[in-house]
């Protein structure tokens, strides 16, 4: 009798047991099962401004990985696929084609400046987000075209602030300016603003972009020939390193200062002692950039063998906003995406990312000082 009562307990928990399994099997194979999201990222990474396209893809993998781990989009594995446009509007176009006949409706990038225009003429039926494109461009549209950084204008703004202020400069310092063509939406909004709101004499001004440009030592004699107290560096990593080196081999009495775009990790590589102490454009961040962010830099350099950049900072931040208001859309599609992309407040490292009606961001740009290969505010 009681072996009978426990033949029949073993039944029922085996069967039981086998119900659990069938269950969590189906629910595996649901999951499994759903169709996978796909997201495109189109950036430059060959070519000489690569550096930043590399970077922000990075990021982005790094992002999604982060996603896809806690379920993707509401159970939907994320796949991406990555196109290299390098820095060109016509292989951007058919980089956004090609998404097109895939399906691919939402994409992260361009990444620098001077694709604006073409970024505009795609962001008619297409959600482009960039986490650095700051060309104006693009303000004030309504389209699909978003930022999370903010207009070119607040820059030079925040330089000019800066060299007005007498606890730095006594006077208003003399400025040379040398600026990359390559990236010419953006060096030019920036230089037109500069040149109509500084009242200091600008020197010169000389275009490192271009074939028959003067070389850097070239530019370096000038400068000795003709002096200024300031040079604004509107260049790359590796060329803002490689003028660093020569006002200190040439022991240049001179005030360089450089933009969040040569903030990358070539510049120190590149720059080593020759870039401590030099000034930098950025965006403030109440409590330290996001790219230094001991979690951050962990896992960044985990997945990659090396420290992110401010780049690497911006793309992870841009991306994880794009994946949370893909989650909280009414749908994956674009109009749904876009309304959700604007109603979102994200936090991210240390800030919040929220944008106006038409897609932009508004944000403080402050200086900055290379102190020990770290970036430390000046004016907070």
């Amino acid at each position: 009798m009681k072996s009978r009562f426990l033949s029949r307990k073993i039944v029922i928990l085996i069967s039981i047991s086998i119900f659990i399994v069938l269950i969590l099997s189906m629910v595996f194979f649901i999951n499994k099962s759903k169709s996978p999201v796909y997201i495109g990222f189109s950036g430059g990474m060959t070519g000489p401004l690569s550096s930043l396209g590399i970077e922000a893809r990075n990021a982005f993998e790094l992002k999604v990985k982060e996603f896809n781990e806690s379920g993707g989009i509401n159970g939907h594995m994320i796949e991406t696929v990555i196109l290299d446009d390098k820095n060109s509007p016509d292989t951007f176009h058919e980089n956004i084609a090609f998404f097109d006949s895939q399906g691919i409706k939402i994409v992260v990038g361009p990444i620098i400046s001077s694709m604006a225009s073409a970024a505009k003429e795609e962001a008619d039926h297409i959600i482009l987000l960039s986490g650095s494109v700051a060309s104006d461009v693009l303000i004030d549209i309504d389209d699909y075209f978003f930022r999370t950084t903010s207009s070119t204008l607040e820059q030079p703004k925040a330089l000019i602030t800066f060299l007005t202020d007498t606890n730095h400069y006594d006077s208003l310092p003399t400025v040379t300016i040398v600026y990359d063509s390559r990236n010419a939406s953006y060096v030019n909004e920036w230089r037109a603003y500069f040149r109509e709101h500084y009242s200091g004499d600008i020197i010169n001004q000389f275009d490192v972009g271009s074939e028959d440009s003067m070389t850097e030592e070239g530019i370096i004699n000038q400068l000795i020939d003709t002096p200024s107290d300031v040079l604004i560096l509107l260049t790359p990593s590796l060329v803002t390193a490689s003028f660093a080196q020569l006002i200190k081999l040439k022991d240049l009495a001179i005030d360089p200062i450089g933009i969040s775009w040569a903030m990358t990790n070539d510049l120190i590589a590149n720059g080593g002692s020759a870039v401590e102490g030099m000034k930098f454009i950025h965006v403030y961040y109440e409590n330290g950039l996001s790219h230094e962010n001991p979690d951050f830099v962990a896992k960044y350099t985990t997945a990659f063998g090396e420290s992110p950049s401010f780049i690497s900072g911006f793309y992870y931040e841009c991306t994880g906003f794009l994946l949370e208001s893909m989650i909280r859309s009414d749908s994956l599609d674009i109009d749904d995406v876009k309304q959700s992309l604007l109603d979102l407040e994200y936090k991210v490292i240390n800030d919040t990312i929220n944008l106006n009606a038409y897609g932009d961001r508004k944000q403080e740009f402050i200086m900055y000082e290379l102190k020990d290969g770290s970036y430390e505010p000046l004016n907070h």
